[in-house]
């Protein structure tokens, strides 16, 4: 099928709405109808953790909030049995429901982890003081009564959470064949599931909204344009780009979602960044007539070296911020006998109590080359990029080396 890695249409920071750590990949089938449907079935969350959750109908919830015009069914807990095949569970949606699409929900991931943060004493230098301002013609402005004092200051032992969470949403059309894939991550501070799972809905929720709309437009403007469309490729610079088969490493191979997510923007960004010439790949290869005609003049190779999700531990710390304890204002008219505001402000050093907690970060190295049909390579780009986000990371790296890539092939 031919699928679009949803990044090309809608940039990182709206695929997350959620704090920065979350990650999010997305794809869908371009040619799936399944933006001008209009009513949708969402199955019971097929829940693959240890950590069981029960989610009722929050998902149907959300997705009736953000798109109004369209019908969510959420269908009974009876119907989350065993089919030998998608194609069969297909078939028994079709025939309970007449449906042309449904919506799969599920938890591939749902661990809680408890830590330890060790209590934590440090001294601390403590301020307070006062401030004036708007005095009569600014002679009495300025700071007063400061005075610094040091102080011991205990943050007790204390069992801290983190909760990682994964949740994938399928949309498969009445044959079984899966048209779009949203898989987000995060990881929470916390102890409860309700609030990262509610969270990751909300995320699939404003995307597939976002991503339906385009679909619909992307259908629409296919319908009208289509041969339009075919004599514009016709005229299309005869300059042909073979894409190479993305090299991974193991850990990216074995997962399905970063795997695709990362294949489908090697290409799609190819298509995107370097629109004046014939990019080809090996489905357009395998679909050719005849390999004379597909023959590139340049070739493009991808190795990811490495893509990592690192968590780090920040042990308990005390840190110090300015608060206002009170303020006080005070009229006063000048010669003039127009009316003026004093203020005075008094502040004090607060203390923050920072308990152990986990963060995470995402490392990916890639080499990308673009090399021509004699084999010399023109563009060598290396670079190893940190995220919140595997695939932007990526994303990073790919638009540096195709900017790189299209520059050289002007030249």
């Amino acid at each position: 099928m031919k699928k679009l890695l949803a990044g090309l249409i809608i940039s990182a920071s709206m695929l997350s709405t959620s704090p920065a750590n979350a990650f999010g990949n997305l794809w869908y089938d371009q040619d799936s109808e399944f933006g001008n449907c209009e009513s949708f079935v969402v199955l019971p969350v097929e829940d693959m953790s240890v950590n069981k959750f029960s989610p009722e109908s929050y998902i149907t919830d959300r997705l009736q909030k953000s798109m109004k015009k369209i019908s969510f069914t959420l269908l009974g807990k009876n119907f989350a049995r065993s089919f030998a095949s998608e194609a069969e569970r297909a078939k028994a949606v079709r025939s309970a429901t007449n449906a042309d699409f449904y919506i799969v929900p599920r938890i591939y991931r749902n661990d809680l982890q408890v830590d330890t943060s060790p209590e934590l004493t440090e001294s601390v230098t403590m301020k307070s003081w006062m401030e004036i301002s708007g005095s009569p013609e600014g002679r009495h402005d300025g700071k007063y009564h400061e005075e610094s004092w040091t102080e011991y200051h205990t943050i007790p032992e204390k069992e801290v959470y983190m909760r990682v969470m994964e949740l994938d949403f399928s949309v498969y059309d009445s044959e079984g064949r899966e048209v779009f894939t949203y898989d987000n991550k995060d990881y929470t501070n916390g102890q409860s599931s309700r609030p990262i799972f509610e969270r990751l809905t909300d995320d699939f929720s404003k995307t597939f909204e976002k991503t339906k709309n385009e679909q619909k437009k992307y259908l629409t403007a296919k319908a009208k344009n289509k041969d339009k469309n075919k004599d514009k490729k016709s005229k299309k610079k005869s300059v042909k780009i073979k894409i190479e088969p993305l090299n991974l490493p193991e850990n990216i191979a074995d997962d399905r979602f970063l795997n695709a997510a990362m294949n489908f923007a090697y290409r799609g960004e190819a298509q995107e960044r370097l629109k004046k010439y014939i990019i080809l790949d090996e489905a357009e290869d395998e679909a050719a007539d005849s390999v004379a005609n597909y023959m590139a003049n340049y070739k493009i190779v991808g190795d990811v070296r490495n893509s990592s999700y690192d968590y780090t531990w920040h042990q308990p710390s005390i840190t110090t911020s300015t608060e206002t304890v009170n303020t006080e204002s005070f009229e006063w008219r000048d010669k003039d006998d127009k009316k003026h505001t004093e203020t005075r402000t008094y502040y004090r050093t607060k203390i923050n109590e920072n308990y152990g907690h986990w963060s995470a970060s995402a490392r990916v190295s890639a080499t990308f080359r673009l090399i021509d049909s004699s084999g010399k390579i023109l563009v060598e780009y290396s670079k190893t990029e940190t995220d919140d986000k595997e695939i932007d990371a990526f994303h990073h790296i790919l638009k540096d080396f195709y900017k790189k890539a299209g520059k050289a092939l002007k030249d």
